[in-house]
């Protein structure tokens, strides 16, 4: 794999280099940009004329030369601003515009006319806004800035909250913590979105996870976060890797000026005047009228930014540390036993008589705490090494702990052919999820000439996840226990009693690391933008998955229990000499792409391209001969080879008149999705409008 990965990085180099590549990020934006035409007043082109754009927060200037239509470009630039853009040519007076902010993934029109010198200038004051209709856009999508994010509201303060201001997503199954959303773009599966921050690929790339994300809360804090961009129908060969949305976020930056906020946030079950959100859990108190304790829920987030110069216009860095915690009940409990002390004593006397220590848990109430965590740390430096080169450093780490429950509280259970009602457990049979991922993402921009200009890029990501254990023993069930179906306070005589481990974390770790590389860059001629640039994702996987290793017992009544008359036990075991304690595998993709942009005019942009890709493989799994011979079918394939081309092509046309009117259309393939054809419109000056989309499997 080793081998197979740098060949194809140096083809994918060379071709992109090649091919005259130039900036702006591949399957992940993390640049913006601007554009526009320089004219007289009488609107003739003016060539060779000269446009500065100076990021404002670090004095870093940008300059391009305008062509023989009069139009320049600006690619690579960072995202947000404000911007202040002067134009200058000879025998005209300057102009300037400023405020400008740019919008990740996209090329800001900015135009300008200039007056002779001759003529005497009247003061005047140029107005916008962020989201009037424009030409430069490709596909619908949303972007929202860092003010426009403090400003939604939010409950849960979640990243998915801020997504879904985009009217092409919906959340689905949200309830409980901030990790329960799952995000859905146009139907699609929420697994099939592609999340990047600052170009580092971030999804859940072993699969398992609802939300599509490796981490269980935020996988950064929203304090972070300059500008997030939504698109769902990108015709830009530039982006791919996705059927649903795809979701860039670009982290802050230092500035010349120190600048940090310190933020806390606060909610418990308790109100102002002394009012309460909850009261007693009702289910105990139709089984136990005395006890009258008040579930807790308390949850806290704090942290704090900071940001700086460490070279004055040079060296820039910034940092962010968070920490939330929440603590609830978990769970109500649906089945009481009147025999649960019982069963814990008989328990502990198989400990002592055993000599171990098997911590078996004690029984569950209202009063047992569930704590979930989440800490995240981000450190970024940005540094303007000279004019034309940029170099963006971040480096950031994401832990979270959340509790799992097991089988309490299930609507029914079984153990090899014997089967029960309702459930209850102990305590001792929970157990944690532990979810860790670490973040590196290197960008370097670079302005070669006025008219060539190029991105790369560098990231890894380390996803791992373990699942500690309260007790260490084999899960146990015992059937026919009678007591109370708390739900509908009825009697019953089939409940299941469980302890012991959970059969599903006898042996459970999963560890995944990514590589993301890329290359490109962007050449303008006339009206015309050329990009070209080749990337790189790499993956592997270690899966360890050992299911009862510890051993099931089944116990078919209370009788039965304390006579240690067991009616199966069972432990699931693996041979070393047939395959190996983990799963281990890789996979990668690595794709070659090329576009041209034509800016016709002010209103009208047009885009064509093509991306081509391949995957690789190396590790297939071993022939399964009995499964073969059972349904006729081999497992031993994989993706190994596996070769696609997707076209591409798109249109943006403003028209003017009463009413703004904005018409987008486009067609193209992506992987895992049949051919399409998008169109969509915009009425209004608000920039609102509505959406359509239709599929055919016509080529």
């Amino acid at each position: 794999m080793q081998k197979s990965f740098i060949k194809s990085l140096l083809l994918a180099m060379a071709t992109a280099l090649a091919l005259t590549l130039a900036p702006l990020a591949l399957a992940q934006l993390v640049t913006s940009g601007l554009t526009g035409t320089v004219q007289s007043a009488s609107d003739k082109a003016l060539s060779g004329a000269t446009v500065t754009a100076i990021h404002t927060p670090t004095n870093a200037t940008f300059t391009a030369v305008t062509n023989a239509t009069g139009r320049y470009n600006f690619r690579g630039l960072p995202v947000g601003g404000p911007y202040t853009l002067r134009a200058t040519s000879d025998g005209y007076v300057a102009d300037s515009v400023p405020d400008v902010i740019t919008e990740l993934g996209t090329d800001v029109e900015v135009p300008f006319h200039l007056k002779p010198e001759v003529m005497q200038l009247d003061k005047f004051v140029a107005t916008g806004t962020r989201n009037d209709l424009d030409a430069t856009a490709t596909g619908a999508g949303t972007t929202l800035t860092s003010e426009r994010m403090a400003f939604k509201p939010s409950s849960e303060r979640s990243l998915a909250d801020m997504i879904s201001a985009s009217p092409l997503v919906t959340l689905r199954s949200t309830f409980g913590d901030r990790e329960e959303s799952q995000i859905t773009a146009l139907g699609q599966n929420n697994r099939f979105n592609s999340v990047t921050i600052d170009g580092a690929r971030i999804n859940d790339q072993f699969g398992l996870n609802g939300t599509g994300l490796a981490s269980f809360f935020n996988p950064l804090s929203l304090d972070t976060i300059e500008q997030l961009s939504v698109q769902v129908s990108p015709y830009d060969v530039r982006l791919a890797g996705f059927t649903g949305a795809s979701i860039n976020a670009v982290t802050k930056s230092g500035t010349n000026h120190f600048h940090g906020s310190a933020y806390y946030y606060y909610r418990s079950e308790k109100i102002f005047n002394g009012f309460k959100l909850q009261g007693p859990n009702a289910r105990e108190l139709s089984n136990t009228p005395s006890v009258k304790f008040t579930p807790k829920l308390d949850r806290r987030t704090y942290g704090a930014t900071l940001g700086g110069p460490i070279l004055k216009d040079r060296l820039f860095f910034f940092l962010n540390y968070e920490n939330f915690t929440s603590v609830s009940t978990g769970r109500d409990p649906r089945f009481s036993t009147p025999l649960e002390t019982q069963i814990l004593d008989r328990l502990k006397k198989y400990s002592t008589d055993s000599g171990k220590s098997i911590n078996w848990g004690n029984p569950v109430t209202s009063a047992t705490s569930n704590t979930a965590n989440d800490k995240k740390y981000i450190a970024k430096v940005d540094w303007n090494i000279s004019k034309g080169q940029r170099l963006s450093v971040r480096m950031s780490k994401t832990e979270g702990e959340v509790p799992q429950f097991g089988s309490f509280a299930n609507g029914s259970s079984n153990n090899a052919g014997v089967n029960g009602g309702i459930t209850t457990s102990s305590d001792g049979h929970f157990y944690a999820q532990i979810r860790e991922e670490k973040a590196n993402a290197v960008q370097w921009f670079s302005q070669w000439t006025p008219d060539f200009k190029t991105e790369v890029k560098y990231s890894s990501t380390k996803q791992g996840q373990i699942t500690p254990v309260n007790t260490v023993a084999p899960q146990t069930f015992i059937f026919g226990v009678s007591g109370t179906d708390l739900l509908n306070n009825s009697a019953v005589t089939n409940g299941t009693y469980i302890v012991g481990t959970d059969r599903f974390r006898h042996g459970n770790v999963l560890d995944t690391k990514s590589k993301q590389m890329s290359a490109s860059g962007n050449y303008f001629w006339k009206n015309l933008v050329f990009t070209a640039g080749a990337e790189r994702e790499q993956s592997n996987f270690f899966n360890l998955f050992r299911e009862s290793s510890y051993g099931l017992v089944s116990f078919r009544n209370m009788t039965d229990f304390l006579n240690d008359t067991n009616v199966v036990i069972t432990r699931a075991y693996y041979d070393p000499a047939v395959r190996p304690a983990a799963d281990v595998s890789e996979f990668a993709t690595t794709g070659i792409y090329g576009q041209a942009k034509w800016d016709v005019n002010p209103r009208l942009a047009m885009n064509f391209g093509v991306r081509y890709e391949f995957t690789e493989s190396g590790i297939k799994p071993a022939l399964n001969t009995a499964f073969q011979a059972a349904t006729g079918f081999r497992n031993d394939g994989s993706l190994d080879g596996v070769k696609t081309v997707s076209p591409r092509a798109g249109f943006n046309l403003a028209l003017d008149n009463e009413r703004t009117t904005q018409i987008r259309g486009g067609i193209g393939h992506f992987l895992g999705r049949s051919p399409w054809v998008f169109f969509s419109n915009s009425f209004g000056n608000t920039g609102v409008g509505t959406f359509s989309r239709t599929s055919t499997d016509a080529t």
